[in-house]
């Protein structure tokens, strides 16, 4: 199950990357609730990773984003499942909303305290069958899409991301969204 499982998401990766090149993969924007998609990412992944803990620290107060149900499901999901991935030993991923400096949107990440990522990989982090070489990282699974994907679809949504990460202390994704006005959860 898990084999077919793993096969079927490497055939999702290889469809995705074909339409988003090809222009074929639309997305449909509306008002979202990124806590409301986080919550629910989050009880599917506790039972796949029992050494990490997932925490939310988004306030009421975060504003609703203009973004693809689907699409924004999809990178939130690859950001933290590889935040659990690339943190074997366990650890906590954190989801958190934070203040941007423009008003036209909303700047959420995805942290984790895991094995980072080295300085002279972050430049091809977000290209097509990139995987991060690291020893410690031999084992990981991995298509070198996740990330291309991702970064191809904040980019559909009119969105922009971008990382901060030390080695051996873990990395933080950060993902900017046009805002729609803010609203009680």
């Amino acid at each position: 199950y898990n084999e077919s499982k793993r096969l079927t998401n490497i055939v999702d990766d290889f469809l995705n990357v074909s339409r988003i090149e090809s222009g074929r993969l639309s997305v449909k924007r509306e008002l979202l609730s990124v806590q409301n998609i986080v919550t629910q990412l989050f009880s599917q992944l506790n039972s796949n990773y029992l050494t990490h803990t997932f925490r939310m620290d988004i306030p009421e107060s975060y504003p609703m984003v203009w973004a693809d149900t689907e699409r924004l499901t999809q990178v939130i999901y690859n950001l933290v499942d590889n935040a659990a991935k690339y943190s074997p030993a366990g650890g906590v991923v954190t989801v958190s909303g934070v203040t941007s400096p423009k008003d036209s949107e909303a700047v959420f990440t995805v942290t984790d305290i895991g094995l980072g990522i080295p300085p002279d990989e972050l430049p091809k982090l977000f290209t097509r069958f990139h995987r991060v070489h690291r020893p410690d990282a031999a084992n990981i699974r991995g298509t070198g899409l996740g990330l291309y994907i991702v970064k191809s679809l904040v980019d559909m949504m009119g969105g922009r991301i971008w990382v901060e990460s030390q080695v051996n202390k873990g990395s933080t994704f950060f993902i900017a969204l046009p805002a729609g006005e803010i609203t009680k959860h």
